[in-house]
C-alpha cells in the first residue's frame, strides 16, 4: 500500500507536487487522528525540503479546476 507522506517527500524532493491521497495512516502502521494532522504533518516536511505550499488559487491551477466563485463567511 503505498504511504502518502513519504512518497510525497520523495516525489516534491524531485520536484514534484505532493498531494494527499485517501490514507488513514500518519506513519507505518499508525493510524491518523485527523486530516488536519496529515496536512500539518505534510506542510512541516515541505518546509524542511525548502519548499512552500501552494495557495488555493495555485493550487486550482496546478489541478486545473477552476474556482466556484463564492466566498464562505461567517460561522
Amino acid at each position: 500500500m503505498p504511504q502518502p507522506i513519504p512518497d510525497g517527500v520523495a516525489i516534491r524532493a524531485a520536484g514534484g507536487h505532493m498531494r494527499m491521497e485517501d490514507n488513514a495512516f500518519i506513519s507505518k502502521g499508525v493510524f491518523a487522528e485527523s486530516n488536519a494532522q496529515q496536512v500539518m504533518k505534510a506542510r512541516r516536511l515541505v518546509e524542511e525540503l525548502g519548499a512552500s505550499l501552494a495557495s488555493p488559487a495555485q493550487a486550482r491551477q496546478i489541478l486545473g479546476v477552476k474556482a466556484c466563485g463564492t466566498t464562505v463567511t461567517g460561522a
